[in-house]
């Protein structure tokens, strides 16, 4: 089978494409998600010109499988807050320590 690009519709409704070679067994995603079909397929039409671009059903992965929206502000949140108190129990440990061979 010959060399092609997909253009695939990402949950949350981007898009993107994929470049397919399956005689070799390569599959490369684009590293960008498009607002459009139209801005898909004119960014792989510049990536890989003169190769077949085919619409496909197949869409990303599943939610559970999907990467962390690293835009989430809660998560981002929760992270700052247990990081935020792992480094004062550190600190309270050390000073401990410190106390300790000091005589104090």
């Amino acid at each position: 089978m010959a060399e092609l690009i997909q253009i695939r519709r990402e949950l949350g409704g981007r898009w993107r494409w994929v470049y397919l070679a399956p005689d070799e067994e390569v599959e490369l995603s684009s590293s960008e998600h498009y607002a459009s079909r139209e801005a898909a397929e004119a960014a792989a039409a510049r990536a890989y010109p003169g190769l077949r671009i085919e619409p496909s059903g197949v869409q990303g992965p599943a939610p559970e499988a999907a990467a962390p929206d690293l835009m989430d502000v809660g998560a981002l949140v929760r992270s700052a807050v247990v990081s935020g108190a792992m480094l004062v129990a550190l600190l309270w440990v050390v000073k401990r320590i410190g106390d300790r061979a000091g005589g104090r």
